[in-house]
């Protein structure tokens, strides 16, 4: 069953209310949130929309279909599946995909058809011939990635493209990055798994300190 939960900052409405100065102050109530709740809902929702600005601004010259059906593999709070919501034409599917698939029962899309699958991709798994495939910052947690790399691959349509988010790195970090994949290592998986044309198409500063976090793109 697909189910989807109305983000909690979704609820707020923001009302005015009189002081006892004669002034007016502008405070926020919902369902759950006013006052002090309401201070600390309204950041982490502007630090979500950036997040989701940066997300698109990074893969949309990269989404090619723009229309068909795609999934967001590792999609863990399922950051990028909104990014693939915003570039994707209206009608499109999108399966996100994870793990621990709870975070992204609360996502409501604008564009697209959202299917939540539970997945581990450490194991096999199935998933509808697809036109694209986005997988941000996943990968790094298998210990033999090439596998998990074939697996992914078998899931696209002939002609049908992988975006690989990654970090720059040969140098675990523990939790969050213990099995690094450095494009040139990438480039020499997706040879061996059957992808064509595999090329870096963008970067950004990495928050871990690293070189960066590289965008790749290839082609089955």
């Amino acid at each position: 069953m697909i189910m989807a939960w109305t983000p909690l900052w979704q609820n707020v409405k923001r009302t005015s209310r009189p002081t006892g100065r004669g002034l007016r102050c502008r405070v926020f109530s919902g369902n759950c949130y006013s006052g002090s709740a309401a201070r600390v809902v309204l950041p982490l929702y502007k630090k979500r929309r950036m997040e989701l600005k940066n997300a698109v601004d990074f893969i949309k010259n990269a989404v090619i279909p723009v229309k068909g059906t795609w999934a967001d593999i590792g999609a863990g709070s399922g950051i990028y599946t909104q990014a693939l919501d915003q570039v994707l034409e209206a009608g499109s599917i999108i399966y996100a995909a994870d793990k621990n698939p709870h975070m992204l029962y609360r996502l409501r899309l604008e564009n697209c058809e959202l299917r939540i699958e539970e997945l581990d991709f450490t194991r096999p798994f199935t998933l509808p011939p697809l036109d694209g495939i986005i997988m941000a910052n996943a990968l790094h947690y298998a210990p033999d990635p090439e596998p998990v790399l074939e697996k992914i691959v078998a899931c696209l349509k002939p002609g049908g493209r992988l975006l690989m988010i990654e970090y720059e790195t040969e140098r675990p970090l523990q939790p969050w990055i213990p099995y690094p994949i450095p494009f040139q290592r990438f480039r020499e998986m997706a040879a061996s798994v059957g992808l064509q044309e595999v090329r870096q198409e963008g970067q950004i500063p990495s928050a871990y300190g690293h070189d960066h976090i590289y965008l790749a793109v290839a082609e089955r």
